[in-house]
């Protein structure tokens, strides 16, 4: 079972006992606390911020739960979204002549936010 759908399922379980956020928003306050803490751990130890980053990933698919969104779903659009706005990054850049590996980090911005553009919802 991928992790995200585990930490979901994890999550359902320690539920059904009353060990759970009683909201969305509860969740939510969870997960900028752990955004806190990842954020202090960026000067610890690598070990450290691997533990913080593994405690927001489980705060994140906790709030995704409560919101009714499968985290294991969410992260396969989004890597899909990724996919098709590099895709035409890649294809944008090689039509105007320049090289990816040339891009200034301002230049990459402009490619992605007409890319991100092109595929947003209605």
């Amino acid at each position: 079972m991928p992790a995200l759908d585990a930490a979901q399922k994890l999550g359902r379980k320690a539920g059904r006992v009353g060990f759970d956020w009683l909201s969305a928003d509860d969740a939510w306050e969870k997960v900028i606390e752990e955004i806190g803490e990842l954020s202090e751990a960026r000067n610890e130890s690598p070990q450290r911020v691997r533990h913080e980053f593994g405690d927001l990933l489980l705060a994140l698919s906790s709030y995704g739960r409560h919101l009714g969104i499968r985290a294991e779903e969410a992260l396969l659009e989004a890597n899909k979204r990724f996919r098709n706005r590099f895709h035409q990054i890649e294809t944008s850049v090689s039509l105007s002549g320049k090289t990816l590996s040339s891009l200034s980090p301002e230049e990459w911005d402009s490619f992605w936010i007409e890319a991100k553009k092109k595929e947003e919802p209605s």
